[in-house]
């Protein structure tokens, strides 16, 4: 007479094949969330490039050509600070900054006020390049790269690069 349920060698069998299925899992899933998290990077990338250079552009458009300077920081990237100054008299700075490492902060200040608000407009910024057009004095190329991480293991591997190449913006013609 048998009584009802599993012997052990039927748990033990049972065990090892929901196990087989488990690494089968396992090995079937890992590349899709690998992709997800590139996927995610390039968003977050795309999203902080925009952001950052809608900031600037913004910025720009309403700053009077005959004020930028174009400066290079101490062990910064070159020609990654600009300050100049609005049609409606404030003054901007927009510069790239190692504190926090690998931003971009906006100061601005409103006419007449000495006091600037430091606003970090993007973070993992690894080149930001702001250059003049030697056609036409009015406008300034913005050249931005973000190096995004991937994971937390802080290889070069894991790391999505965005490049904006210039894009040129043009400021107002001072009278």
């Amino acid at each position: 007479m048998r009584k009802s349920g599993f012997t052990i060698i039927e748990t033990m069998l049972g065990m090892a094949i929901l196990v087989i299925i488990a690494i089968a899992m396992v090995k079937l899933l890992k590349p899709n969330i690998a992709f997800f998290q590139r996927f995610e990077a390039r968003q977050q990338a795309n999203f902080d490039a925009r952001k950052c250079l809608d900031t600037i552009r913004r910025l720009l458009s309403n700053g009077k050509s005959s004020t930028v300077v174009i400066t290079t920081p101490t062990n910064g990237p070159p020609n990654s600070w600009i300050g100049f100054q609005g049609v409606d008299g404030s003054s901007s700075t927009i510069r790239w900054s190692n504190s926090p490492p690998n931003t971009v902060h906006v100061l601005h200040s409103v006419k007449g006020d000495t006091n600037y608000t430091d606003t970090v407009v993007a973070t993992n910024v690894s080149g930001l390049m702001f250059t003049l057009d030697f056609r036409d004095p009015n406008i300034i190329n913005v050249a931005l790269q973000l190096d995004m991480p991937l994971d937390r293991s802080g290889q070069a591997t894991s790391v999505y690069t965005l490049l904006q190449p210039n894009q040129s913006i043009r400021m107002v013609t001072s009278q």
